[in-house]
């Protein structure tokens, strides 16, 4: 009878353990392979792909005072070493790149520069585990450096923009410049491109006769007040070309704010912000050129607020951008990630992040999606640095189907058309999915432009998706926004919905719903 009992028993246990093991690869196949990790006191600007792992810079805060950071991690984000490095006053590293016998990071350093609250373009190199092996600065005046990559002799390149070199350059509003380096870190030469208005580099590629620079100027802008810029120089950084590309439209001129770039067969591409009509509101903008710079197509992306990009890829079926939200957020800025196909035309975009501050610096391409990093907040000015690990695929959609947009309710019930969005009264919100089963929960907010709640009003697991809104209002602005959480890479669908209230009584128009 024991014995009988002890096989039931350890029948029992084998099932216990077949199905909890068939349960988890049901969840880690619902998240196709997505993370997202968080590194206390981070900030990270960039991310390299190294043998069984990648490479991360950024900056490392603690007690109000930044170092420059280096760190490795596996394939999973799982840390395998940091490092920091500067002095007492702020550092910071802002793109990295491997090199035969470790990895050289660029940023900016003001503990080592020349100048009381001057700002030095800094490179530092580090072997395989980190360990420092030097580190250069370059007395610059209100400078800053935008990126380093190897030249195409011995050494490096690095490019940006200052308003002072080696006191023996001085710009009044700022110039690009081309800084030419040995392995060792000391330069072999320098050139400056300017004119009479504000000129800033902010990348560089390797082409096949030279190097092709991206940026941004007020001197040469023919469209819009700052213009985007490519320079094309010889291999000793002289001019070959230049090209400008800019915005009219929009009732106003554009002001283009960044601008990086990317070599493909039949030409380059561009991408950045670009600051549009009279608020002067930030979009995302991608240029198509072809290998004269002769522009072939522009287009701009955005929801009318506040959108940026930082970096971007080329793919085989298009474009993929990374930046930050303020048009398809949940809260503050959301991190945010943006498809577009070869003709510029946008395919999906995706917001990540909760309630405060959350955003992408830099992108990698994977073979099963995309690997991204930056930071994020749960409470405001102290961050995390963030590594995000996200599919190629379109996001399920929210929408509010109620309130609808111009229309007037009272006590819950839609009575007619009307020139805004207009609630007497309490309301029930209800949101809808195109794909409710890869939602895992939906959460209601409310609040204004500048000021939000940091915990949902309400939290729905399943559709319908409702929440009975109760709040006070005295004809009052306020934005109803949905939050749909869905993946395991922190991302949300959102969607928002303005409206106004009168609502004296919210205990008392609860019992009207």
């Amino acid at each position: 009878m024991k014995k009988k009992m002890k096989k039931i028993m350890v029948a029992i246990c084998m099932v216990a353990i077949i199905s909890f093991s068939l349960s988890i690869a049901t969840v880690k196949n619902e998240n196709n392979g997505e993370w997202n990790k968080e590194y206390e006191g981070m900030h990270f600007f960039d991310i390299e792909p190294t043998k069984r792992g990648y490479v991360i810079v950024g900056t490392f805060w603690k007690q109000g005072e930044g170092n420059g950071l280096i760190m490795k991690v596996d394939e999973n984000g799982n840390m395998i070493w940091q490092r920091c490095y500067g002095g007492r006053d702020e550092d910071g590293l802002w793109c990295v790149l491997e090199t035969a016998d470790g990895y050289l990071a660029g940023g900016y350093t003001f503990s080592y520069a020349r100048g009381v609250g001057n700002e030095d373009f800094w490179l530092i190199k580090v072997d395989k585990n980190g360990n420092e092996i030097w580190n250069r600065t370059y007395g610059t005046y209100l400078g800053e450096l935008g990126k380093v990559i190897k030249a195409k002799d011995e050494g490096y390149l690095i490019v940006g923009y200052i308003s002072s070199f080696r006191d023996d350059i001085k710009s009044i509003n700022g110039s690009g410049i081309l800084i030419q380096t040995d392995r060792n870190g000391d330069i072999k030469w320098y050139k400056t491109f300017d004119g009479n208005g504000f000129d800033y580099f902010y990348d560089v590629i390797k082409t096949e006769d030279g190097y092709l620079i991206s940026g941004i100027t007020e001197s040469y802008a023919t469209h819009g007040i700052w213009d985007a810029w490519l320079l094309k120089v010889d291999k000793n950084g002289n001019e070959i070309w230049n090209r400008t590309y800019g915005w009219r439209g929009y009732g106003w001129k554009g002001y283009v704010w960044n601008a990086y770039v990317k070599e493909e067969e039949d030409g380059y591409v561009i991408a950045g912000y670009v600051l549009l009509g009279r608020g002067e509101i930030p979009y995302a903008y991608l240029i198509k050129t072809d290998k004269e710079g002769n522009e072939i197509w522009k287009k701009v992306y955005g929801g009318g607020e506040y959108d940026y990009i930082k970096d971007f890829e080329v793919i085989d079926d298009g474009y993929i951008l990374a930046g930050f939200t303020e048009s398809y957020n949940v809260g503050n800025f959301d991190a945010w990630l943006l498809k577009v196909d070869k003709e510029g035309n946008e395919v999906w975009n995706k917001s990540f992040g909760g309630r405060w501050e959350d955003k992408f610096e830099g992108i990698i391409v994977l073979e099963d999606g995309y690997l991204l990093c930056g930071k994020t907040e749960h409470e405001w000015g102290y961050g995390n640095g963030w590594l995000v690990k996200c599919n190629d695929e379109a996001p399920p959609k929210i929408k509010i189907v109620k309130p609808k947009e111009n229309r007037l309710y009272i006590f819950d019930r839609e009575i007619m058309a009307y020139s805004k969005t207009l609630i007497i009264g309490g309301i029930t919100v209800v949101a809808e999915s195109d794909k409710p089963e890869k939602i895992d929960r939906v959460e209601f907010y409310y609040g204004s432009h500048y000021v939000f709640d940091e915990e949902p009003r309400e939290i729905d697991y399943s559709p319908p998706y409702e929440w009975k809104c109760r709040v006070f209002g005295l004809n009052s602005w306020g934005r109803i926004t949905v939050a749909a959480r869905y993946g395991n890479a922190g991302a949300a669908a959102v969607d928002k919905r303005e409206v106004y209230i009168i609502n004296l009584f919210p205990a008392f128009s609860a019992s009207f719903a």
